[in-house]
């Protein structure tokens, strides 16, 4: 399994180690707050994931940040800055998304199908919908500012699987529809509530998807032979539930 799907994030580096790159020069105080921030950053995404943020208050913030109340302000003055570098957090990744967006050809179309899978999960995780509707609600210019990159990732993945089709390795297929019903149904497929009502295995709810899912992409040539790339794709599942079932 490759490392970079790790950290829950399918992208060039995890999450993590993206949040913490800094291609400017800077003072070693500097870099040492921003290593700070990005590390009580990582620890509240959680609970904003699962539950939203609309009800957060500070004390439970530093609770969950595991620090003191005085140690968080030294940080954050406000409720809104944490909101604030949670966004930026999602837009660097998506941005990186973007860079990182694979090529359709017929020498990599496994691996790059494979990869857009991959990537959808992981911004269905993360963009959950308690918290876009927070953020929607509460923080129109946040929200405008992340759907705009979200559109751009869109935009770009649109033109895979257009480039796929004229390439002859995808079947034709309106490629917005596409995006939808994929975006749509892995919201669906880490949906606690409605796995249990179905008596669904969140693994296999989402294994039975990405089986479907190259079934009504792929032609039939192209789909064969892929027993490494399957249990590659295990191996990144298994680590997504283990995650998820910590939330």
């Amino acid at each position: 399994m490759d490392d970079r799907f790790y950290g829950i994030l399918c992208t060039t580096k995890p999450m993590e180690a993206i949040a913490m790159d800094s291609t400017t020069t800077s003072s070693p105080a500097t870099d040492k707050a921003a290593k700070a921030i990005e590390k009580l950053i990582l620890k509240i995404i959680p609970i904003m994931q699962r539950s939203g943020f609309s009800l957060l208050k500070m004390d439970e913030a530093a609770k969950t940040m595991d620090v003191s109340k005085a140690t968080m302000y030294k940080y954050f003055a406000s409720k809104d800055e944490i909101v604030e570098k949670v966004v930026d957090h999602f837009a660097e990744y998506i941005s990186k998304m973007v860079q990182d967006m694979p090529q359709a050809d017929q020498a990599t179309y496994y691996k790059s199908l494979r990869k857009v899978f991959q990537q959808s999960l992981v911004m269905a995780v993360y963009l959950s919908d308690v918290f876009l509707h927070d953020l929607s609600s509460l923080y129109p210019q946040l929200y405008d500012r992340l759907m705009q990159l979200v559109e751009v990732r869109n935009a770009r993945l649109a033109q895979f699987f257009a480039e796929g089709m004229e390439s002859g390795v995808f079947h034709r297929l309106n490629p917005v529809v596409l995006i939808l019903q994929i975006d749509t149904m892995l919201r669906k497929m880490i949906d606690p509530k409605l796995l249990t009502s179905q008596h669904l295995s969140m693994k296999q709810a989402l294994a039975d998807y990405y089986d479907i899912m190259k079934r009504q992409v792929l032609k039939q040539d192209f789909a064969a032979d892929q027993d490494e790339e399957d249990s590659e794709m295990e191996s990144f599942l298994n680590h997504m539930v283990q995650k998820l079932s910590r939330y």
